[in-house]
């Protein structure tokens, strides 16, 4: 089964070729070098065409070409896509933009071009690379037929968590717990007035942008613990303690059953405006995290998650399985090591947004 790249190529395009160069291309193919060749095939290079070409199909370029060469309606449309965009895995408009040159010059240049870059490729080849163009339209339509369906659906119909809640008419939240410096912060009575604050705010919106979800509002579950307040340091006794609940079949009917929300000290400090801070969050834990510290990627069975997308995207995702915590993770660290970030809150996603070759 086809599964969509993680990640885009880096830019790899290769810069287009002096006039020269599509000369000896034609009438010399073996005087370029390996880096004139691809500015006139405007391939990748070599390693990663074959990185790109295991990643689509799980096999080999020759592999590819042979099944394009000889029945181009075999292929995949992301086959066909790889192909069509030169073994580069990339975005349309970066694939648009690979092409441009093409369009920017004379009838009698475009033919020049197509003669010197089948003169630098095997008969196979070029026959796979133009039965992938002769088919290109086809399988594109294909591919996006239900895609865009979907898409309609989505317009007016609600996801299926949401849906599955309405039918049901059954309570869906979290179990929240805090930490005794949580509750020691502010004292006592900050500590009520902080959850009594996000329970009203928490009622009175309704799941931004849901189709239904404002038949879902009424039903959400804040069910705060008060019996069991430990240390930061001590999250695996909460865990524990969700894990009882849950065995024993005591957990609020509704909340997730795989994640809890813990309120620390630092979660009560996010919500006191302060310059530079607009981030109101609290940690999301897997409960059944059995490591003593983080695993090998860095993840410690916790995100921190911005108070709205908790009871939005994080629940929907969750409760679904589309995603796991760790998957959240991933993005948040992703954006940290990209900018230099300290550690992020997660508010923003493209996890459920479309992915090669659906862009």
């Amino acid at each position: 089964m086809f599964r969509s790249p993680d990640k885009l190529d880096p830019t790899t395009i290769p810069p287009s070729p002096s006039p020269d160069v599509w000369d000896r291309a034609i009438n010399n193919p073996s005087s370029l070098t390996d880096e004139e060749k691809r500015s006139v095939l405007r391939f990748p290079a070599a390693d990663i065409i074959a990185e790109n070409v295991r990643t689509v199909t799980g096999g080999t370029r020759e592999e590819l070409i042979q099944k394009a060469a000889s029945d181009p309606h075999s292929l995949t449309f992301p086959e066909c896509r790889l192909l069509f965009d030169f073994y580069h895995i990339m975005s349309s408009w970066d694939a648009h933009n690979l092409r441009a040159p093409d369009r920017m010059v004379s009838r009698e240049d475009m033919e020049r071009r197509y003669t010197a870059r089948q003169a630098l490729l095997s008969p196979e080849e070029w026959r796979a690379l133009q039965g992938a163009v002769a088919v290109h339209l086809d399988k594109h339509n294909e591919w996006f037929a239900p895609i865009n369906a979907a898409r309609e659906e989505a317009k007016t119909k609600p996801p299926k968590w949401v849906q599955r809640i309405i039918d049901e008419q059954q309570p869906w939240g979290y179990m929240i717990y805090h930490t005794r410096e949580a509750e020691e912060a502010g004292g006592k009575e900050e500590w009520e007035m902080y959850v009594d604050r996000y329970r009203e705010a928490l009622f009175e919106s309704q799941p931004h942008g849901v189709v239904g979800g404002e038949q879902i509002c009424g039903l959400k579950v804040m069910s705060c613990v008060e019996d069991f307040v430990v240390p930061e340091d001590e999250i695996h006794a909460i865990r524990e303690h969700f894990r009882s609940l849950r065995n024993q079949g005591t957990l609020t009917p509704g909340v997730l059953q795989n994640v809890f929300v813990l309120i620390t000290r630092d979660s009560i400090a996010s919500d006191t405006p302060a310059p530079g801070r607009a981030l109101s969050w609290a940690w999301v834990c897997e409960s059944d995290w059995e490591h003593e510290g983080p695993d090998e990627d860095g993840y410690e069975g916790k995100v921190r998650v911005d108070w709205t997308r908790i009871y939005q995207r994080l629940y929907g995702f969750l409760s679904e399985g589309q995603f796991s915590l760790k998957d959240i993770w991933r993005e948040v660290r992703e954006l940290e090591l990209k900018y230099g970030l300290p550690e992020t809150t997660w508010v923003v996603t493209e996890l459920d947004r479309p992915k090669w070759p659906s862009i």
